[in-house]
């Protein structure tokens, strides 16, 4: 499995705020305000493959469209944007964007970008900075009040809960397979009894 070397963002209107917290992941962040100065860095910094996960406007998403191809750097590709629906159908064609990679939502994105990173890269933190460390809090008590059907007070969507919920069950499943602990309750009756819509 390839290293992540960095995360780009690639759009007009980046905000420091959110690039604070995109920071916070542990990767390093490249923000570029077009298109074409972000192809020309990954082309001549950026060898690997699978090396660089892109976040990317809606528009400038659908203009890299027809070339992602050609770059086998990226591993993966958000889309962040104001209008997530409307870029659904043209990003559910692409395997490195999906339509589980499309988000309107800053604590979303963030949610599912960080899930991922743990759960797909070799990418390894020997210990937490203080913003990881309460970023983990913080999906931590999204995942109680997931268990509770508190949904109001949850940071993120439902959507990306339920997304949370299954990595979660995931690891879990793993852990009790490897030291053949007993799971005391069925994951399924848990999930007809929540109403969850998996995505």
């Amino acid at each position: 499995m390839a290293h992540i070397e960095m995360l780009a963002w690639v759009d007009v209107n980046t905000s420091l705020t959110t690039q604070k917290r995109l920071s916070s992941i542990g990767l390093t962040l490249n923000v570029f305000s077009d298109l074409n100065t972000f192809i020309d860095y990954i082309t001549n910094n950026a060898t690997e493959p699978d090396s660089v996960i892109l976040i990317i406007s809606g528009s400038f998403g659908q203009e890299l469209m027809p070339m992602i191809e050609a770059f086998p750097q990226l591993r993966a590709i958000y889309i962040y944007c104001t209008d997530a629906n409307k870029h659904i159908d043209w990003a559910q064609k692409c395997n490195k964007i999906g339509v589980e990679r499309v988000f309107s939502e800053e604590n979303d994105l963030i949610v599912r970008l960080t899930v991922d990173l743990k759960s797909t890269t070799s990418h390894v933190c020997n210990s937490l900075s203080p913003s990881q460390e309460e970023f983990t809090r913080k999906i931590l008590i999204n995942i109680l009040l997931l268990l509770t059907n508190n949904f109001q007070n949850c940071f993120c969507s439902r959507s990306c809960m339920s997304y949370i919920l299954l990595q979660l069950a995931d690891v879990l499943l793993r852990l009790f397979t490897r030291t053949k602990i007993l799971v005391p309750c069925k994951f399924d009756t848990f999930l007809t009894n929540s109403n969850l819509k998996l995505y």
